[in-house]
């Protein structure tokens, strides 16, 4: 474990536990737009994992944001007296005792936190060995899951995600793991440099705005702010929000490609997709509805459009209770542009 103090408040941390489920999390992501794991691992042995472990395979690309959610267990994680230390994340000691921790959570606890306490407690416990009340959970939170049976899956079967989980973690443990840890150690105090020069001239909320290229709806207010570097992050930036702010985002600079630049061309050649860019450049952070009626598009049709550009890695999607807030990747859009400078100046 790896902990700066850059300014009051303000941390930089890195953690064995959180890069092990993010290492994990990548892995077993169809999706996943880092998979930095090919430089420390041998691509036959992932493979090989992934078959060895199927069932954790197709319920982590059921889960929004797949395993990372169980960081949320981590990070609201108390002490036994129900009190937090002065640095808000109550890490644990091994894996062995994470796993512990989830399985000996009742069911109705783990789901609450799980989903970020963004269910009723109620709600989950009526949900619970009832598939109706389930059915009505799904209908009203479609976003927890890819599917209902999804839904059901997971939890009918949290013991076995939990040890399969785990058990996974541990096969990826050895040299080619610590390797990774070693690289964000490597760079660490270039990190505090980096965020203690960002810090002089910008509060920390903009400075992980401009991490994420986005612009927040949830502000906070924030008592603590945590930066995390990750090598193994399946996202380029993941942002976790309690009365502190944790950022966990991707180290390692990924080269922009032909192939890259041909999919978000593609993705924004299309004249609504286009107009959604500047509707939400202008405008700021929306709710589908919202973009929907300004746009005088079916919500149906701007579903397939979200779709499209989020592959392509044009938005930023961020959960507010039951709303879903979209918003330009500004990364995402200016290294596009400063490819096609590059590109077209030769």
């Amino acid at each position: 474990m790896s902990l700066i103090e850059i300014t009051k408040d303000c941390y930089l941390y890195h953690s064995k536990n959180t890069e092990m489920i993010a290492l994990v999390s990548s892995i077993f992501f169809d999706e996943s737009k880092n998979k930095r794991y090919l430089e420390f691992y041998d691509l036959d042995f992932i493979e090989e994992l992934k078959k060895r472990y199927r069932f954790l395979h197709e319920i982590l690309n059921e889960l929004n944001n797949n395993g990372m959610s169980l960081l949320e267990l981590l990070f609201n994680k108390k002490e036994a007296d129900n009190k937090v230390t002065d640095f808000p994340i109550n890490d644990f000691a091994n894996l062995d005792e994470y796993e512990k921790y989830l399985l000996d959570m009742d069911a109705e606890s783990f789901f609450y936190t799980f989903f970020a306490e963004y269910i009723d407690r109620n709600i989950i416990n009526g949900a619970l060995g009832n598939l109706h009340k389930l059915s009505e959970l799904y209908e009203e939170k479609t976003y927890i899951t890819k599917s209902f049976i999804g839904l059901k899956t997971f939890i009918d079967n949290r013991e076995i995600f939990i040890r399969d989980f785990f058990s996974c973690a541990r096969d990826l443990q050895g040299a080619e793991f610590d390797n990774g840890v070693k690289y964000v150690e490597s760079i660490f105090d270039a990190e505090r440099q980096r965020f203690e020069k960002s810090l002089k001239k910008d509060v920390p909320l903009e400075v992980s705005q401009q991490i994420m290229g986005k612009t927040f709806h949830n502000r906070g207010p924030y008592k603590k702010f945590i930066f995390m570097p990750s090598v193994f992050s399946p996202y380029k930036a993941i942002r976790f929000f309690y009365d502190y702010q944790i950022l966990i985002y991707s180290v390692g600079k990924s080269e922009f490609t032909n192939a890259d630049a041909i999919n978000k061309l593609k993705a924004i050649s299309d004249e609504s997709r286009l107009k959604i860019i500047e509707t939400l450049k202008k405008n700021g952070p929306m709710i589908g509805k919202n973009l929907a009626n300004s746009l005088n598009i079916a919500n149906s049709t701007l579903s397939h459009h979200i779709e499209q550009l989020s592959a392509a890695g044009f938005l930023n999607e961020e959960r507010v209770k039951n709303s879903k807030y979209y918003s330009i990747n500004t990364n995402s859009l200016d290294g596009l542009i400063e490819y096609l400078n590059e590109l077209l100046k030769k």
